[in-house]
């Protein structure tokens, strides 16, 4: 597994800054997920934003609160629950993940039907160990 993609987290205050910034160094948007076509069940993302430049794929996730991590505590899996800061690096579930392990969120299963994305999403993570 080669990473070709990343995801950003902020506030809505910073898109335009962000964006400006990714523009200068190549990249151009190719897709905005409006609120309601977010493909993972996450009520803190507002939209998500894709930018692309020769392989590499880039993801704004726009956090619908006034903290730009909040999505990741909202997602289907302990193992998306990590992320690199300006100045940290934190891992919500170390021995899970440090093992390449992880539990799902049961409401996903239990209270929704999983739709095909998040399956996909499912396997993808797996894949990648």
């Amino acid at each position: 597994w080669t990473p070709q993609d990343l995801n950003l987290y902020i506030v809505q205050r910073n898109i335009e800054f962000l964006l400006a910034a990714l523009k200068i160094q190549g990249y151009q948007v190719i897709y905005i997920n409006a609120a309601n076509a977010v493909h993972y069940y996450n009520s803190h993302i507002a939209s998500v934003f894709t930018l692309a430049h020769n392989n590499c794929k880039i993801n704004i996730v726009i956090s619908s609160s006034t903290t730009a991590i909040s999505p990741i505590f909202h997602y289907h899996s302990t193992a998306l629950m990590n992320f690199i800061s300006h100045d940290s690096v934190f891992c919500a579930y170390p021995e899970l993940t440090l093992h390449k392990h992880s539990y799902m969120d049961p409401f996903i299963i239990f209270s929704q039907a999983l739709k095909c994305l998040t399956m996909e999403a499912f396997v993808k993570y797996h894949d990648r160990g």
